[in-house]
């Protein structure tokens, strides 16, 4: 199939009446034939028994977040997919042109048969692989405890958690303990069998499965809930679960952020480059970045809404500062318009960008090599989008913003939570622990009043 090309003025002439035709782009099903506007070329063209004539506002266009109508004129009846432009095409070929089934969720796609996956199978994206790589998983790990697993995981589990892979993956080595130690029904779990489920972790070198307890303590409170099991939670909350340790923050350093900047500025792109801003100045997660809408941005007062789902759960404002308004300027002039709907950020294929897409390609520009692949000569030698919330915090708090400020900044709700992320430099600290220390020792040197009892002040006054 031949690509789009563009034809110059008079390189083509009217199928009918042989006049020159101006300046177009053609694609296919729009190469040969061509018709001009005169009443008597549209007759003609019509008329053509070899070809297809589409009329004004009758087909929609089959390309992605498309939805212009096909312009009218004369088609080729093998034609099979019709789009309204030759960009419209480039993007409906990018998806493949050949009607697939999904072997995770059983629907229909349209894809090429030569992107196959494993056993030859389909999918419609990667979540979908993901997905059925997942149930794979679990159903060759639970065995005679699949069918309540997957009770719980369609039922409760949704309502309960907003992301059920860390719940699948440990119930899975749950099953599959209970299935090396011979137990083939809950109701003979105990606290005990419990202790030795973490003991096999640890053995095992299974890192989750120490922090999947509290999942597995949920999935026993169902049980009981739904009357299944009759004895307590075998899953003690003080005993079982293990304390989490936390690290100190760890915010870019100033030289850290030069060299991104400039990495961003040589390879990058505006998109990336306004992401990179938001995670800076506002301290936005990736999910958070990539949901934003257009609708959510204030230029005037400089806010951008951070809206639901979030990890919080908790709607607010977040501020940003001139970094965020120029890259976003030098966005929005290369922004399609017509493409991921109302949502800020968009990838090459016209669709709202995923924190994953975010995450490989800030890998791919910044850093020397990702998944073993050496891709830049000079970069950083691994590269965490999250550490630029740290590096929003620990920037307000140098700058002497209260505690109030940062948590409503970042969303954190106790400031436990917003401690984790800002850090005071130490000269913040020396300087504030030597104002205190010369405060409180003028305080000590000044005289105090006397101190009077009540009936002391009473006799006084009778004098």
């Amino acid at each position: 199939m031949q690509k789009p090309s563009q034809l110059k003025a008079g390189e083509r002439t009217c199928a009918h009446c042989r006049e020159p035709l101006p300046a177009m782009e053609v694609w296919s099903g729009r190469r040969s034939a061509i018709y001009c506007d005169r009443p008597l070329c549209r007759l003609a063209a019509q008329a053509c028994l070899t070809r297809r004539y589409i009329y004004a506002d009758t087909v929609l266009c089959e390309a992605p977040d498309c939805t212009r109508f096909v312009p009218e004129g004369s088609y080729d009846r093998r034609t099979t997919v019709f789009t309204c432009s030759a960009e419209c095409w480039r993007r409906r070929q990018a998806i493949g042109t050949t009607q697939l089934v999904c072997a995770c969720c059983g629907g229909r796609f349209m894809g090429t048969d030569r992107k196959r996956g494993p056993d030859g199978l389909f999918f419609k994206n990667a979540k979908h692989f993901g997905r059925y790589l997942s149930n794979q998983n679990l159903e060759a790990k639970c065995g005679p405890f699949l069918e309540i697993v997957n009770e719980y995981l369609n039922g409760c589990a949704k309502e309960h958690y907003r992301d059920l892979s860390r719940v699948r993956s440990g119930l899975g080595f749950f099953c599959e303990f209970l299935g090396v130690t011979g137990v083939t029904t809950m109701n003979d779990v105990d606290g005990k069998m419990i202790t030795a489920y973490l003991a096999w972790g640890r053995d095992k070198g299974h890192k989750s499965v120490r922090h999947s307890i509290g999942a597995i303590g949920t999935f026993f409170g169902w049980e009981i809930m739904e009357g299944r099991r009759l004895a307590a939670n075998p899953v003690v909350r003080g005993f079982h679960t293990v304390r989490q340790p936390k690290r100190k923050p760890r915010p870019f350093e100033d030289d850290d952020l030069e060299q991104i900047w400039k990495y961003l500025n040589e390879r990058g792109n505006p998109r990336l480059r306004l992401a990179a801003a938001l995670a800076e100045e506002t301290g936005l997660r990736g999910e958070e970045i990539s949901n934003v809408r257009l609708e959510d941005i204030n230029l005037k007062k400089q806010t951008v809404f951070v809206r639901l789902p979030n990890k919080q759960m908790e709607e607010h404002d977040a501020f940003f500062d001139h970094k965020t308004t120029r890259y976003l300027q030098e966005w929005l002039a290369v922004r399609k318009p017509d493409r991921a709907g109302d949502h800020l950020l968009h990838n090459m294929y016209g669709k709202p960008c995923t924190p994953g897409q975010l995450r490989g390609e800030f890998n791919r520009i910044l850093c020397k090599e990702t998944r073993g692949k050496k891709l830049n000569v000079d970069g950083l030698d691994s590269f965490s989008g999250h550490r630029f919330r740290h590096t929003m915090a620990s920037l307000l708090l140098e700058g002497g913003a209260n505690a109030a400020a940062i948590m409503a900044q970042g969303g954190w709700k106790s400031f436990s939570a917003m401690r984790g992320y800002a850090r005071p430099s130490p000269e913040l600290g020396r300087r504030s622990y030597v104002e205190s220390m010369g405060r409180a020792r003028a305080a000590r040197k000044q005289p105090r009043s006397a101190e009077i009892g009540l009936l002391e002040y009473l006799r006084s006054t009778k004098k």
